[in-house]
């Protein structure tokens, strides 16, 4: 959409993150693009090969919105359909799940010549979106046994003290952190989020001209940022074995290289790089270049095979490790990320970032959740979603699925079918799950660890639907 840039990078941004809301108001004059940005978004969050928010425009969801011949996308004409019965109409399909696509949209044109009961009968709709209690959410790496007990009886406590910035917090959970990786707390700094606080370093580092090197199946964020930035962008393919290798990213290292990003274990494959490589990577960095390990998911990790982040930042070198409270910790809405280098590029994080870029209920969620206390609490359940991860790797096997070795809270496997199609049909009956096309893996699903409770009935409805498919 020209002239729309700001709009259409927000809007891709939360395709691509999986952070759609469930309503859009698009405001603007007679031929500023706000029905097409709505059909363009439509497609976008049902699309099933998306590519950096944008929908592919080829695949068969994409085509029957085009068509119009999709019955879970549809337009409606306010200034023809305004009565208080049309609205009711939507408030009860919006409360059934969608029978081909992801999402069940709703396009609402010349909303503004709606009746005041159906613009009421609407604003309900609104503020009471559906709740479907049935649905299995194994689809975002959530962790489905958070928030965890010492946490909520912390951030329950700071409610109260809303009108008073984080200070105290914020510092404590600083030196907590440093702590445990046996460093003072001036090595550490926190964000919104592990997101907000890739996003930041981007802009801490990154200039127009400069190039990174991110593997090209892995988080989308890193490349989008970076674009943003004005950097160039070079993606490496994972092997065969669905793992970065780091001589692949070292033949690519240019003297224009400022940032390499990896995610190790990797999402989506939940892979781990050879740390025996390691040591000769980092050396080989050219001077100005900086190594981002994204360790989200470290904690379901065999420390074993990980390598030592910690040696080489307390040795100077320029790597910069970025973990969450998010994915273990099961903090997810606390929105609390951290990352640990050397104070020098703290200091340059803090100026770019924004003061206390954290909220006091979610500090204080981390803050307790690092206590003795909260870390035997969040291995009860870690080691919990662990073994449900080996559970789930051998059922899967024993129905014909190929599963590779994950080291995170999610298992990634391959099937003989189109992954789309499988996801579209478990969505049918409340199993949402991660379909990676968008990685160029057709064939293959990402399954977060739920409960066990949620992962027996995943598996159970998973075999109904190869069982249909193979018919």
């Amino acid at each position: 959409m020209v002239g729309q840039e700001h709009i259409t990078r927000t809007l891709r941004n939360q395709v691509i993150e999986q952070r759609v809301g469930h309503a859009y108001l698009f405001n603007g004059g007679r031929g500023t693009g706000k029905t097409s940005a709505a059909k363009i978004l439509a497609r976008a969050v049902n699309c099933l090969n998306p590519k950096d928010g944008e929908p592919c425009n080829e695949c068969e969801i994409c085509k029957a919105i085009l068509s119009g011949s999709l019955t879970d996308v549809v337009e409606m004409d306010a200034a023809s359909n305004n009565s208080v019965e049309d609205i009711r109409a939507i408030r009860d399909e919006v409360n059934f799940l969608p029978t081909r696509a992801k999402y069940r949209v709703y396009i609402i044109d010349e909303v503004h010549m709606l009746s005041t009961g159906a613009f009421n009968a609407l604003l309900k709709t609104l503020e009471e979106p559906p709740e479907y209690s049935t649905i299995i959410l194994i689809g975002s790496n959530e962790n489905m046994y958070g928030p965890y007990d010492i946490a909520l009886n912390a951030m329950g406590e700071e409610v109260k003290k809303l009108n008073i910035y984080p200070e105290k917090n914020y510092i404590k959970l600083k030196k907590v952190v440093g702590e445990k990786f046996g460093v003072d707390g001036d090595w550490v700094s926190l964000g919104h989020g592990a997101g907000n606080v890739l996003d930041e370093v981007a802009k801490t580092l990154l200039e127009d001209g400069d190039e990174v090197l991110v593997p090209q199946q892995s988080y989308r964020l890193y490349r989008e940022i970076s674009k943003i930035m004005g950097a160039k962008v070079i993606e490496v393919p994972l092997n065969d074995n669905y793992t970065m290798e780091l001589k692949d990213f070292k033949e690519k290292l240019t003297d224009k290289t400022k940032i390499v990003w990896i995610c190790n274990p990797n999402n989506p494959t939940g892979s781990v790089i050879d740390k025996d490589t390691f040591d000769d990577f980092v050396e080989a960095l050219p001077e100005k270049c900086w190594l981002v390990i994204d360790e989200a998911y470290a904690d379901f990790a065999n420390p074993d095979d990980l390598p030592d982040v910690m040696k080489y930042i307390k040795a100077g070198k320029q790597v910069i490790n970025i973990r969450t409270f998010s994915k273990y910790y099961g903090l997810a809405g606390g929105r609390i990320g951290y990352l640990v280098a050397n104070p020098e590029f703290v200091n340059w994080y803090d100026t770019v970032s924004e003061p206390f870029n954290a909220n006091r209920i979610g500090l204080a969620g981390a803050v307790a959740l690092m206590s003795e206390e909260g870390q035997a609490e969040c291995k009860k359940y870690g080691d919990k979603m662990i073994a449900d991860r080996e559970m789930l790797n051998e059922e899967l096997t024993k129905l014909g699925c190929e599963c590779f070795p994950s080291q995170a809270n999610f298992v990634f496997f391959s099937t003989p079918y189109d992954a789309g199609e499988i996801a579209e049909m478990l969505l049918r009956v409340g199993v949402i799950v991660r379909p990676c096309g968008g990685w160029g893996y057709n064939k293959h699903l990402r399954v977060s660890i739920g409960t066990t409770e949620q992962n027996k009935i995943f598996l159970e409805e998973f075999k109904k639907v190869l069982e249909t498919l193979s018919k």
